[in-house]
């Protein structure tokens, strides 16, 4: 399939430029140094912690070289599609689908089986080229440590090729609908032609590891193309499109960084303006090269202080890509059009010296495997990895990714000869590589999990209460594996903390009034409190159900009864509408949560007492659960965790707290329910209760868990 032109009249301009020097050295440095950022931050270096924004150059480049690849087939005469897509599989699968099926493999191996499942999964998104939508779907933080995914750095290489089947048909029409313009006698102006001193364009191949290694040479004039039907590349037009579609991308990702900084960080929609900086660079390339030596010289040095100065200031807390983005981009950008030509004292001199060639040769393969050293070997030794054992795994991907790049990737790339004349036969290559991960997935997934070790009884009674809570302080005292059917599963941990969208008041000071349990119900039960009354919703939901009540939540996250009594405007806002909610819904009981925070929350717990009293019949206090230590998914996914390792002790302080909950509560006449029998026993808290995990971080309940507690809190609160 190609895109073919006719003869055209001779534009009005006709923008001619030097010969191109052919293959710039430089190009690979700057591979080398955006492979250098990523894997440094991947492996903990604290000083360049924004080394992730190796990524954001890699999409410029491959903007530049693909776009360069692309115009010079226009000018020549035609867009090759199937020649196009074909070198891009060759170049692309065979190296990514071995790193893909490696890393599967060992995950069954060296993860909990929820893990490697979800990693096999991965695996096939991954394979599609989807894996930035599965990772955005999740709710993914590129930043977490917790069960984090061995394959989620190859979201990039799947937002650069999801680009990659829009970008060439567009150009494609945008130059059907100018070539078809100068048929009709009107010039299309600022245009380039191929002729004996036109430019020749950039190397010819993709650029980034996220999605291909380039050539190291610009490939010797085909004899056929030595006297070339000259065509008109519509320069003007297509960087308008660019710039347009740029403008576009660009405000998507400020304003999503703003308001979904996860989905914006995955978004190929937030990200394509990175790729097309790149691929304005290339489209502008005549006017670019007229630049005096000293300006290009400027541009070099300015490019590496801006790579630079984003790696060592950006950190996990910068809003990211949004406007931040523009400081890697523009400074690649500027690295780029500076090292035209090669001047002589340009920072290009420095990105050119054959170490960095050699490691931006090896960049993609690196790239690929570097991830998932890290993150298995982390695995492998049951905790997170010190400043050795890091190195030592770089050491390693850079062992392994020499030997890919040398037997996989170039005989791959250089099978393209073998599909000479019938490429699209090549592309086949890809259906054959998903086939082979999807194989592996359903593999992987059927083999049956080990039982839970003896002496864990996995409950099924909802009522059994402090007795399960005791075998699972011995079982975690005994050291036992932590179980393979995890509920949640680790992956799921962190998003199985209850959330009520609209129906709770987080930012807000009002919210809407949600009705849960029995909608027919005569009497009503209220749960009054900040984020650790959301999380009893689950439990409470099901416990009105079966009373055939109606309950209501009224929750803000983020207020305490500090707030409440103090000088926080909108927890004080937010407050005094719940008093006026409770007043005209008169709830037969309120129940409120024990949150002892701030210096006034004893002043703020004895006003909501008091304030409430008038207004129902009945109100029950639950003490708060005494939490865990640390975030639980990132005890519970180490290899080498036990149920043990992932248990807490008792806090005197937690104990101490309750003690003054109790004299609140007989001093005013309210009920009190200490919830810790069902969370610790004999000085021990665990993190697994049966095979159920109990918290989504240190201190809230997994929503599993708050639904597994109905049967011992519906005999507390006796609604009848």
């Amino acid at each position: 399939m190609s895109l073919q032109g006719v003869g055209v009249e001779k534009a009005a301009v006709v923008v001619r430029a030097a010969p191109s020097t052919g293959f710039r050295a430089d190009i690979q440095g700057m591979r080398a140094l955006a492979v250098g950022l990523v894997v440094a931050a991947h492996a903990g270096v604290s000083s360049l912690a924004g080394g992730f924004t190796g990524v954001d150059i890699f999409f410029v480049l491959s903007g530049y070289l693909i776009t360069g690849l692309l115009l010079a087939d226009a000018a020549r005469g035609r867009i090759d599609y199937a020649r196009f897509y074909t070198r891009r599989a060759l170049r692309i699968v065979p190296a990514a689908t071995l790193v893909i099926l490696t890393t599967g493999i060992a995950s069954l191996y060296l993860l909990s089986r929820p893990q490697a499942v979800k990693v096999l999964t991965d695996g096939i998104w991954t394979s599609l080229f989807g894996a930035n939508i599965t990772f955005s779907r999740d709710g993914t933080d590129y930043f977490a440590d917790d069960a984090v995914s061995p394959l989620r750095h190859f979201w990039s290489l799947s937002v650069e090729e999801q680009f990659y089947l829009v970008w060439p048909a567009l150009l494609g029409l945008v130059l059907l609908l100018s070539w078809g313009l100068a048929r009709r006698g009107r010039p299309a102006a600022f245009t380039d032609t191929v002729g004996p001193d036109a430019q020749a364009l950039p190397a010819p191949e993709p650029a980034i590891p996220a999605a291909s290694t380039p050539e190291l040479s610009t490939p010797a004039p085909n004899p056929a193309l030595s006297n070339p039907t000259e065509r008109q590349v519509p320069r003007v037009r297509i960087a308008v499109v660019l710039a347009v579609l740029g403008a576009v991308s660009l405000w998507i990702s400020v304003s999503r960084t703003a308001s979904d900084p996860t989905g914006a960080y995955f978004s190929t929609f937030a990200r394509a303006w990175e790729l097309i900086a790149g691929a304005l660079a290339a489209t502008c390339l005549p006017w670019l090269r007229r630049l005096n030596d000293p300006v290009r010289t400027a541009l070099t040095w300015i490019g590496v202080a801006g790579i630079v100065l984003a790696a060592v200031t950006f950190d996990e807390q910068t809003p990211f890509p949004g406007s931040a983005a523009l400081l890697p981009v523009l400074s690649t950008c500027a690295l780029l059009v500076g090292g035209l030509g090669a001047p002589r004292w340009g920072a290009n001199r420095l990105l050119s010296v054959r170490p960095l060639r050699f490691v931006g040769d090896i960049s993609y393969s690196l790239y690929l495997w570097h991830w998932p050293l890290l993150v298995l070997g982390a695995a492998w030794v049951g905790e997170p990895l010190n400043g050795r054992q890091s190195l030592k795994l770089v050491v390693a991907a850079v062992v392994l990714s020499t030997v890919s790049y040398y037997l996989v990737e170039n005989p791959a790339r250089h099978s393209r000869r073998i599909w000479r004349g019938r490429p699209l036969r090549a592309l086949v290559i890809w259906p054959l590589a998903v086939s082979a991960v999807v194989a592996l997935s359903l593999v992987g997934s059927s083999l049956t999990p080990p039982p839970p070790p003896p002496g864990l009884a996995i409950a099924a009674d909802e009522a059994a209460g402090v007795s399960e809570v005791e075998e699972a302080v011995l079982s975690a005292r005994a050291n036992a594996q932590i179980p393979r059917n995890l509920d949640p599963a680790v992956d799921r941990i962190a998003a199985d903390r209850v959330a009520l969208g609209n129906c709770s008041a987080y930012e807000r000071t009002t919210s809407d009034i949600c009705q849960f349990g029995d909608p027919a119900g005569s009497q009503t039960v209220v749960m009054f409190g900040n984020s650790h009354a959301t999380h009893w919703v689950p439990a409470l939901t099901s416990v009105a159900t079966d009373a055939n009540w109606q309950f209501f939540p009224l929750v803000k996250e983020g207020c305490d009864y500090a707030g409440f009594y103090g000088s926080d405007t909108d927890c004080q806002q937010w407050y005094q509408w719940v008093r006026a909610q409770l007043a005209e819904m008169k709830p037969d009981v309120i129940v409120i949560n024990a949150y002892t925070h701030g210096k006034s929350w004893r002043a703020g717990m004895l006003m909501v007492i008091n304030d409430f009293g008038p207004l129902t019949g009945r109100i029950v206090m639950l003490t708060d659960p005494p939490g865990v230590k640390g975030n639980p998914a990132d005890c519970l996914h180490w290899r080498r965790s036990t149920l043990g390792s992932c248990s807490s002790p008792e806090v005197e302080a937690k104990i101490a707290d309750e003690v003054l909950e109790a004299e609140i509560a007989a001093s005013t006449g309210i009920e009190l329910v200490n919830v810790r029998s069902w969370f610790c026993w004999d000085g021990t808290c665990p993190q697994v209760i049966g095979n159920r995990v109990v918290y989504a971080d240190g201190g809230h309940l997994t929503a599993t868990y708050s639904r597994h507690l109905a049967g011992v809190l519906g005999p507390a609160l006796a609604l009848h």
